[in-house]
């Protein structure tokens, strides 16, 4: 609701433009109808392949109208995205809850309690601060390069991490369909915890390992065109492709946090890592130029995989998860 009321309250104000005006006031239904999404429940009943193609929806109802706003003016161009981006997402999460229903699992109706109220706002607080330090630690990176590194840098910068955090991305995705497969070994750990941790993620090791090498051949492969466009990035691209790898090891512990309930850690972490690695690119930026992000990011990579490796450490046998229920 808070969403939806900031963005009515932008469509309204002088800000906003024709065009943006139509699109937020359409497209605000999205996000309630996202706060109704079933895609951990997909997840941890090993559909996360349902969740990833209805999670596409609505960007791909977004396409096919882009084909019906492209004459038009601004306004109803604005209202027709706007209306396909709200209606791809009701379709994505109608089919949710309807593969929920062909599995047995129902909605039912539960009492609102203030105790109720308190333990989600907790619960969404936590998570909130798992994925908002990372998303704002990209932006201000990129603020740091337009102030202090110039356009032409910083649109470089911007394309290479476009790159990476795509890939990224993927690998994420995998992580998501291992994730039942971890929960169940961790409820029952043998040889060690962390041997636990990467024994039943060894999709996502692999595909972190492959993803790197492939990024690195790509940026020495078009550093052999130095005329070329691209002959520019190469060295910005081959040097960044390590964050994909790092970036895997931090997911391996971050998955295995989540999967024992541990979101207000996870939360902690997230922030004081974050709030390090972007400290660091700041301070180094005078030095190393652009690469400082390179440092900054490691820095923060490697300071949040100890700080969930020590959190993991920690952890006793009655903090585990048990086996999920069934319906």
């Amino acid at each position: 609701m808070i969403l939806i009321v900031a963005t009515i309250v932008y469509a309204f104000s002088p800000m906003a433009d024709g065009f943006s005006r139509s699109y937020a006031l359409l497209v605000a239904p999205a996000f309630l109808f996202f706060a109704g999404n079933a895609a951990g429940l997909l997840d941890g009943l090993k559909f996360s392949g349902i969740s990833g193609i209805c999670g596409a929806l609505p960007y791909a109802s977004s396409a096919f109208a882009l084909v019906l706003a492209r004459h038009q003016s601004p306004e109803v161009a604005g209202a027709i995205l706007g209306t396909a981006f709200s209606a791809g997402s009701l379709l994505a999460i109608a089919a949710h809850w309807i593969v929920l229903a062909k599995l047995g699992w129902q909605p039912r109706r539960g009492t609102v309690t203030v105790r109720g109220l308190l333990v989600a706002a907790r619960e969404g607080g936590a998570m909130l601060g798992v994925m908002l330090p990372g998303q704002l630690y990209g932006r201000a990176q990129m603020l740091l390069s337009a102030a202090y590194l110039g356009a032409e840098t910083t649109a470089l910068f911007i394309y290479v991490k476009q790159i990476v955090s795509g890939v990224i991305q993927v690998i994420a995705f995998v992580q998501r369909v291992e994730f039942p497969t971890l929960v169940r070994r961790l409820s029952t750990p043998h040889g060690g915890l962390f041997r636990t941790i990467v024994s039943a993620q060894k999709l996502v090791a692999a595909a972190g390992i492959l993803a790197t090498l492939i990024v690195l051949a790509a940026g020495l492969a078009v550093a052999s065109w130095p005329e070329s466009r691209f002959g520019a990035v190469a060295p910005l691209l081959s040097a960044f492709s390590s964050t994909i790898l790092a970036m895997t090891a931090l997911l391996l512990v971050a998955q295995s946090l989540a999967a024992t309930g541990a979101y207000e850690g996870l939360a902690i972490d997230n922030i004081v890592f974050n709030a390090m690695g972007l400290a660091a690119g700041f301070l180094f930026l005078s030095r190393f130029g652009v690469f400082a992000f390179l440092a900054g990011d490691l820095f923060s990579i490697t300071s949040g995989f100890l700080l969930m490796a020590l959190r993991l450490g920690r952890l006793r046998q009655a903090d585990l998860p048990a086996v999920g229920q069934q319906p």
